[in-house]
């Protein structure tokens, strides 16, 4: 240790037994360093059985040289994965380990794992549970987006274009509708959301003050962001509804 840095490094040494009576043989283990490593590395060398993604091939561990090979193009020599949208492939990697003129081979049998395209883009597919203003609707998903969807509505609130028709009064729940579209075959996914409640005019209320007491003429604005406002007077006489005070 060197200040806040921390060297970690492994030694391959290996331990001879002596017994208390020196008038026996020592026992010398027939074991090669070199071969010890490989035996090592050999049995934590773990790859997983099923894959559908590019996988991680070491090309070294404690000092132990790793080459790969592949019977079959789905899995390259470099972890490279290539799935097929018809079937699972099985595919034989084999590791060899070499550590000076010590080499040995580990073999994995891996399942590459059929496209199931519209199961992962069902999967991929995601809208908010909670709708605020205008959502998106995507028309298009997957891989080079071959999946195509439709939507539908169970409520006004929301149109099938994505625009959102928010109750001022109360937030609403409603139920969407996505049919997912692929080489003939048909998905479909439900999303129960919440429309939240338009707080426009409620924000815009909020936001009007005038002064409770006046001694000239006052701004009554017209309208505040997409919020029209009209006024009333119970005495124009004092206060117009355009704002002219007369005292």
């Amino acid at each position: 240790v060197e200040g806040d840095n921390e060297i970690i490094e492994n030694y391959f040494v290996t331990v001879y037994y002596e017994p208390d009576d020196t008038t026996d043989p020592v026992v010398i283990p027939d074991t090669d360093p070199d071969q010890a490593k490989i035996n090592l590395v050999k049995d934590y060398l773990i790859l997983d059985t099923q894959v559908k993604e590019d996988i991680s091939l070491i090309a070294s561990s404690n000092g132990v040289a790793i080459s790969w090979a592949s019977n079959n193009t789905a899995i390259s020599t470099t972890g490279v994965v290539t799935r097929s949208i018809t079937e699972n492939i099985s595919v034989e990697l084999v590791a060899t380990l070499t550590s000076g003129d010590k080499t040995d081979t580990k073999t994995f049998t891996i399942v590459v794992l059929q496209v199931d395209v519209l199961g992962e883009a069902s999967e991929a597919l995601q809208i908010p549970s909670n709708i605020e203003g205008d959502i998106d609707f995507p028309s298009n998903i997957g891989d080079d987006f071959v999946v195509t969807i439709t939507w539908q509505s169970n409520h006004p609130a929301v149109n099938v274009n994505g625009t959102v028709i928010a109750s001022p009064d109360e937030d609403t729940n409603v139920t969407l509708t996505a049919t997912l579209s692929y080489d003939g075959e048909t998905l479909e996914k439900t999303f129960n959301v919440i429309v939240l409640k338009d707080n426009t005019i409620l924000n815009a209320l909020e936001s009007l003050v005038l002064d409770d007491i006046i001694v000239r003429d006052i701004n009554l604005v017209s309208s505040l962001g997409l919020v029209t406002i009209t006024w009333e007077s119970s005495d124009t006489t004092v206060i117009t509804t355009d704002g002219i005070v007369t005292r």
